[in-house]
């Protein structure tokens, strides 16, 4: 058994109350794998089978409206990487980028769904990163709904102060939604 994934159960899923011979039909749908900087993990208008979680790297959430890319959020390790579309088998609403080089834990909902439907362990399973991924998400909204820009900079600053370091004025800049012009002058006012 991968100790990698080991480890990520027993912190996530208290997998230590699970039977050996229970968690090993799950650990077939389970893999860890290492993606290079500029990977599109999950792409936009289409359906795909995996989701993620980040044990090392960086990656960018965005959607495409008209000709803008729009940037939803980033994920950074410990965090959970995938659209709730996957988790239901519909088309991806967004686009899921890697921007440094990646280490991941990789789920085969797809496969998890169909062929271990009625296992309480991978129900278990696919319940919690559910839950994880809503309150994740939600937290995310909640920082950032009806804030100025200079407070949605000041939020992002106090919460994830790495993102300035490791992705582009460009990005951060439509995750806040604001220009780069108004991001950099707010830069500017403040010491990082």
């Amino acid at each position: 058994m991968d100790t990698t994934i080991l480890s990520f159960l027993e912190t996530y899923f208290e997998v230590d109350k699970i039977p050996s011979s229970a968690l090993q039909p799950l650990l077939n749908h389970i893999s860890v794998i290492e993606k290079n900087k500029g990977t599109l993990l999950i792409k936009q208008g289409y359906r795909h089978s995996y989701s993620y979680f980040i044990l090392q790297g960086l990656a960018r959430v965005f959607y495409q409206k008209g000709d803008s890319e729009i940037n939803f959020w980033f994920g950074l390790e410990n965090e959970p990487l995938g659209s709730m579309d996957t988790l239901k088998g519909n088309a991806s609403k967004v686009s899921i980028e890697l921007l440094e080089p990646c280490r991941l834990i990789q789920f085969n909902i797809a496969s998890l769904q169909k062929e271990l439907k009625d296992d309480p362990v991978t129900i278990t399973l696919l319940r919690t990163v559910m839950e994880e991924y809503a309150i994740f998400l939600e937290e995310r909204l909640f920082g950032l709904q009806g804030l100025s820009a200079n407070e949605r900079y000041k939020y992002l600053l106090q919460t994830e102060p790495s993102i300035f370091q490791r992705v582009s004025s460009t990005y951060i800049a439509s995750y806040l939604g604001m220009s780069r012009e108004t991001l950099s002058r707010l830069r500017s006012k403040s010491v990082l």
